[in-house]
């Protein structure tokens, strides 16, 4: 492990880093529109901060050296926006793949990432227009010339924003012996199926589900995004029922369950021979009602499984071509 490298530290934001009482400032891009104090926030007003920003992020990577900018800890609450590029940990982002990103990390588009170049520089963003940059090259002239683009910055400790988790993190590779371990993966019933749940990201948004049995496990790796956390089930039920309340309702007090307490995965086109699932995750029977709203095939759920449940299972993070396990994801 090197040394340590000295790093600078600033919190950049739209408005002073000082306590304001709600509606005295627009803080969001979603507030255009709205009204504060006598202004009425125009989409031009959003648009110079958000320039801003990112004359910002490419001013620290400049300065960095930087013509490319590293993700990491992607996170994804919903969807990614189609004209976003994919953004898993460890993807080396050009700039102009870095300020849609950025764009659509400042429009709470449900997308949140931390970029990097190397060791010298960590930026991420925080809640109401702020970000946090870290450099290993002294920035005064950067700061300056931020500062004239009419954002605030201050000089902050590096700990506060960049220290080290403290939660275990799974360190066990996805590498050829795990898989060998998921195909002999065994669970409380006779059943070759297994089931594969990969996190690109976190967040629901970053999940992608597929089936699979044990002699072809292999054949799932070539779907998974690098630096991926894979968990391998053996014992999930699949439930096939018609599109009728009713069933679901009568399913759900089988198993003794609650949607309010563990989700239902509903799959999109049910196939036997599909090995990549389209999947909708549900949390309330209201989301429910209307994936069943004009539904005339026969519907395909199951239980999101709790990993700490007592159902078997495996989990690894998929490593680097060096076999190192670099990206971040807590047990």
């Amino acid at each position: 492990m090197g040394s340590a490298i000295e790093m600078f530290t600033y919190v950049i934001s739209k408005d002073p880093i000082e306590p304001y009482n709600p509606g005295e400032r627009w803080t969001a891009f979603s507030d255009i529109g709205s009204v504060f104090g006598e202004h009425r926030v125009a989409l031009s007003d959003y648009l110079r901060v958000e320039n801003a920003f990112l004359q910002a992020v490419h001013l620290f990577s400049s300065t960095s050296g930087a013509d490319q900018l590293q993700v990491r800890r992607p996170e994804v609450a919903f969807f990614m926006p189609p004209w976003l590029p994919s953004v898993h940990d460890g993807k080396l982002l050009t700039m102009s793949e870095v300020d849609k990103v950025c764009k659509a990390v400042l429009r709470d588009l449900g997308v949140f990432v931390e970029l990097a170049h190397e060791r010298s520089l960590q930026i991420k963003f925080g809640f109401d227009l702020t970000m946090h940059v870290a450099t290993s090259v002294s920035a005064d002239e950067v700061v300056a010339e931020i500062r004239s683009a009419g954002l605030h910055v201050r000089e902050s400790e590096y700990s506060n924003y960049f220290g080290h988790d403290d939660w275990p993190v799974i360190e066990t590779p996805a590498d050829n012996e795990f898989w060998r371990s998921v195909s002999n993966l065994t669970g409380h019933r006779d059943s070759d199926s297994l089931f594969i749940l990969e996190r690109w990201a976190h967040g629901r948004g970053g999940e992608k589900w597929y089936r699979t049995t044990r002699s072809s496990v292999h054949n799932i790796t070539r779907y998974l995004s690098p630096r991926s956390l894979v968990t391998a089930f053996s014992d999930l039920d699949i439930f096939l029922v018609r599109p009728h309340m009713d069933a679901i309702v009568e399913i759900c007090g089988r198993m003794r369950s609650s949607l309010d307490e563990e989700p239902l995965v509903w799959v999109r086109n049910y196939s036997t021979d599909n090995s990549t699932l389209a999947v909708t995750v549900l949390d309330n029977f209201a989301e429910l009602q209307r994936v069943l709203a004009g539904q005339k095939e026969t519907l395909a759920f199951f239980f999101y499984p709790e990993i700490e449940a007592n159902i078997p299972h495996l989990a690894g993070v998929l490593p680097d071509p060096d076999g190192c396990v670099r990206s971040i994801w807590p047990k």
